[in-house]
């Protein structure tokens, strides 16, 4: 889990990386990239300290600490470290985002690296080169609704029953033969119900009249009452 945990945040810091040292001979001080560096190892830092936290949370030793995050900047700063690798696989991402502020209350670096960054990998790694990702969010009266739609090969029905549970056989390779571990939607859904969150996916393998191939994935998050 911990492996699971780290693996976006070190794919974000190895690109940056390499990035970094492509612009040296152009920007010898290379200050932009390195500081997207700095900041990866930052939250695997923090990531490891949070994985060791949930052990006691689950021992009901201690609770999540969560607190309030503006969410509107949290998709930002996801799409900004995941449309590369969109890019790189000639995947467009497309961002669409609610003006409001979106107060929610929850743990920063998981939100953004164990649940919303893990799901949109899972999307460019389930879709074909020349397809989109759509990234949605926007508020109702009491929650955030947080929508990840790609266009890709589906998820079979067997595997779609099964996702969250630990105990089956989810992984398979992604359309240009990516690995996974198996581990992440379990993951998700459990630092999801923490922060009071939910859920669901939607999937098909064929395009009907109805509906193209592809997933959906719908989170909800209750709005914070506090005000940012």
């Amino acid at each position: 889990m911990v492996l699971h945990d780290i693996a976006n945040t070190l794919s974000s810091m190895t690109y940056n990386l390499v990035k970094a040292k492509e612009d040296r001979e152009e920007n010898p001080s290379g200050a932009q990239e390195l500081d997207k560096i700095e900041r990866a190892v930052d939250d695997i830092v923090n990531l490891l300290a949070q994985v060791r936290h949930l052990k006691s949370v689950k021992d009901g030793k201690a609770s999540m600490p969560l607190k309030p995050l503006n969410l509107t900047m949290v998709l930002n700063e996801v799409y900004e470290n995941t449309v590369a690798t969109a890019q790189q696989k000639g995947i467009k991402m497309q961002l669409d985002i609610s003006r409001d502020r979106m107060p929610i209350n929850g743990e920063k670096t998981i939100l953004s690296n164990v649940v919303l960054q893990n799901l949109i990998n899972n999307a460019i790694k389930f879709s074909h080169p020349g397809e989109r990702i759509d990234l949605r969010a926007y508020p109702t009266d009491s929650e955030v609704i947080i929508e990840i739609r790609d266009y890709g090969i589906g998820i079979p029905k067997e595997i779609l029953a099964n996702i969250f549970n630990l105990n089956s056989q989810t992984t398979r390779p992604g359309t240009q033969g990516e690995k996974g571990t198996g581990y992440g939607m379990p993951l998700v859904r459990e630092y999801l119900q923490m922060m009071d969150g939910t859920i669901e996916i939607f999937s098909s393998e064929e395009t009907s009249s109805s509906a193209p191939s592809g997933t959906r994935v719908v989170l909800k998050m209750p709005l914070a009452k506090s005000v940012l």
